[in-house]
């Protein structure tokens, strides 16, 4: 589960900080001209608000985790 949201996280950050500069780059270096123009802002949307959504999926994974750790502890 962990590695999932890892994962998820490293993809929403690619998408929030990469996908913006990527533009700037593909203006800038003549070999990535061949990268399609896109809108930078939506996917640096897109990627913010897939990290806040791994952020909170792994809040719960960790509340969840410790509940049932305390329950197995009182036990």
């Amino acid at each position: 589960m962990l590695k999932y949201l890892f994962l998820c996280g490293l993809f929403a950050f690619g998408l929030y900080w990469v996908a913006p500069n990527l533009r700037v780059l593909r203006e800038k270096v003549s070999w990535l001209s061949w990268l399609p123009a896109y809108d930078a802002a939506f996917w640096g949307y897109f990627g913010a608000a897939l990290m806040i959504g791994t952020v909170v999926t792994g809040l719960i994974f960790l509340v969840k985790t410790a509940l049932h750790m305390w329950r197995d502890m009182s036990d």
